[in-house]
C-alpha cells in the first residue's frame, strides 16, 4: 500500500543482506552486516554500497543472550542487498548488487576480553567489475577462415595500408572487420575491408576481455541502435568499461546501467531523446518507458532530493564528422605550387657540383658525372629539385594545371551538413594543411559529380 494521506499506516520495509564467495556460488545470509549508504547509478558512475557490522561481545536485538560475533571475512565477496516481506521471503529483483573492494576496522577496546569495534566494507557496483577487464590481446584472420591471438588490439576502424581499386586510383581503406564471424561466433580484425559498427565491437569486448570470475554480460533494451555508429576507436590497453561508456555516447544521447537476474548481468542501451531523430539515415528512437515522480503526498517520505542539473541538458545536437578532403591539381603553369628549396644556396651547389674542382676539366665525362653524383647524395640537397609546396600566399583556387582558369576547391558544408564550394573564396588557412598519402577514394562511389553519390 502507498501511504499518502493521515489515516494511512505506512508498511514497515525488510531488507536482507547476502554474500557468496564466487559469483556462481550459494548466497550466505548476513543478518547483521548493515546496510549504511547504497548508491544505485547509471554510467558513466559506478554504483557503491558501505555496510557496517558490530562485532565484539554483543546482545542483538533479536538474541536472548550476550554472545560472540566475530567481523565476516568477505572482502572480495559478491554482495547484494534485497527486500523481503517480514517473514523473509523475497520480494522482486535485488535493490542493489555489487562487490566488496574496501574493508576498514575501528577497534573500540575489549569486553570481557573480548576485541569490540566496528568494521566498515565498502562495495562498488557492477560498472566496477568492467573497469578490471583488459583490453590486451585481439583475434585476428590468418587468411581463408583461421584465426590468430595477437597480443596487441588494432585501432577499429582504421587501417594503414593502401589499396587498388578498378578505377586505377589507390585509396585507404579504412574498415578492419572480417567478413565472417570466427568459431566464438563474432567478428574478429582482419584485412577484409569491412567497417565495425559500434554493435560488433562491443559484442566482440564483452565475448573476449570479461575476466573469468566475472559473470556473462549481455545487452538489453535499445541497444540495436549501435548498429549506425561506425567509430574508429583504440581499444589497446584500455579497460572494457572505459570502451562502452565511448561507444555508448551521451553526447549522441544514449546511455545505459547494469542490472542482474542472479544469473546474467544485462548491459541496458536507453536513448533519452522525447522524440526519434534521423540523421544520414542513422535513426536514434525515442525513449519509450519514462516515469512520473509524484512524492508531494507520499508521507513516508522523509527526503528526496531532486537535483536539475544544466550541465546534462541539451537545446541542440551537433554532429560533427571528420574535416574535408578536397581532390584538385597544382602546378608551375597555375602558380599554385613552387620550389621548396634554397634556390640560391643549395640550388646553386647542386648545380654546380664538382665543377670548381682543379681537375675538373681533364678527367672523363664519366669520372666527372660520378664524381657529381657522389657531391649531390650530401644530406644538404636532399630537398634540391624534389620538394615542392603550395604557396603560402594560395587563394583556394586550382585549375587545370596548365594555366587555365582558377577556380575555387575549397568546399565547405552548413549547419545541415549540406557540401557546396562558394564560387568566390571559402574561409582559409594554411596551418596544418597537409597532403594525404593516398586519395580517399572509395568503393562504388561516383566521382564525376561534385559530391560523391
Amino acid at each position: 500500500m502507498s501511504a499518502t494521506g493521515a489515516g494511512d499506516i505506512i508498511a514497515q520495509t525488510f531488507f536482507r543482506v547476502q554474500t557468496r564467495a564466487t559469483w556462481g556460488g550459494s548466497w550466505v545470509d548476513r543478518p547483521y552486516l548493515f546496510p549504511e549508504t547504497h548508491v544505485d547509478a547509471v554510467a558513466p558512475s559506478v554504483g557503491e554500497a558501505v555496510f557496517s557490522y558490530d562485532y565484539g561481545l554483543i546482545k542483538k536485538n533479536d538474541v536472548g543472550s550476550f554472545a560472540t560475533y566475530s567481523p565476516p571475512d568477505v572482502n572480495g565477496h559478491w554482495v547484494r542487498i534485497l527486500q523481503t516481506t517480514s517473514g523473509g521471503a523475497q520480494i522482486g529483483s535485488p535493490w542493489w548488487v555489487g562487490r566488496f573492494d574496501t574493508e576498514e576496522l575501528d577497534p573500540q577496546g575489549a569486553s570481557a576480553s573480548v576485541a569490540t569495534g566496528r568494521q566498515l566494507l565498502t562495495a562498488w557496483g557492477l560498472g566496477h567489475q568492467l573497469d578490471r577487464c583488459p583490453i590486451d590481446f585481439a583475434q585476428a584472420s590468418t587468411g581463408a577462415s583461421g584465426t590468430a591471438v595477437i597480443d596487441w588490439v588494432p585501432t577499429v576502424n582504421d587501417r594503414a595500408e593502401e589499396a587498388h581499386l578498378s578505377i586505377g586510383a589507390k585509396t585507404r581503406v579504412r574498415g578492419n572487420r572480417s567478413s565472417y564471424v570466427n568459431a566464438d561466433g563474432i567478428y574478429q580484425f582482419s584485412d577484409d575491408g569491412q567497417e565495425w559498427t559500434n554493435l560488433d565491437v562491443i559484442e566482440m569486448i564483452l565475448k573476449n576481455y570479461i575476466l573469468p570470475d566475472l559473470p556473462v554480460f549481455v545487452l538489453g533494451g535499445q541497444y540495436s541502435v549501435l548498429n549506425g555508429f561506425k567509430d574508429k576507436i583504440a581499444l589497446d590497453g584500455r579497460t572494457v568499461w572505459h570502451v562502452l561508456n565511448e561507444l555508448i555516447d551521451r553526447r549522441r544521447g544514449l546511455g545505459f546501467y547494469l542490472f542482474t537476474d542472479g544469473t546474467t548481468v544485462t548491459i541496458f542501451v536507453y536513448t533519452v531523446l522525447g522524440t526519434s531523430l534521423t540523421l544520414n539515415g542513422v535513426t536514434i528512437p525515442a525513449n519509450p518507458v519514462t516515469a512520473s515522480l509524484n512524492l508531494d503526498q507520499r508521507i513516508e517520505i522523509t527526503s528526496c532530493r531532486v537535483i536539475e542539473s544544466q550541465s546534462v541538458q541539451y537545446d541542440r545536437i551537433t554532429i560533427r564528422g571528420a574535416r574535408i578532403l578536397s581532390c584538385f591539381s597544382v602546378s608551375h603553369a597555375d602558380g599554385t605550387l613552387e620550389n621548396d628549396w634554397n634556390v640560391g644556396g643549395a640550388q646553386a651547389a647542386y648545380d654546380a657540383a664538382c665543377s670548381a674542382n682543379s681537375d675538373y676539366g681533364v678527367i672523363s665525362k664519366g669520372a666527372q658525372e660520378e664524381r657529381n653524383d657522389r657531391f649531390r647524395k650530401d644530406d644538404a640537397f636532399e630537398e634540391v629539385y624534389s620538394r615542392q609546396r603550395i604557396p603560402r600566399t594560395w587563394d583556394g583556387k586550382a585549375g587545370d594545371g596548365v594555366g587555365g582558369t582558377k577556380t575555387n576547391v575549397l568546399p565547405v558544408s552548413d549547419n545541415s551538413g549540406n557540401v557546396s564550394v562558394p564560387v568566390g573564396t571559402s574561409p582559409f588557412t594554411p596551418l596544418d594543411k597537409k597532403f594525404e598519402r593516398a586519395l580517399p577514394f572509395e568503393a562504388g562511389q561516383d566521382y564525376t559529380s561534385f559530391v560523391p553519390s
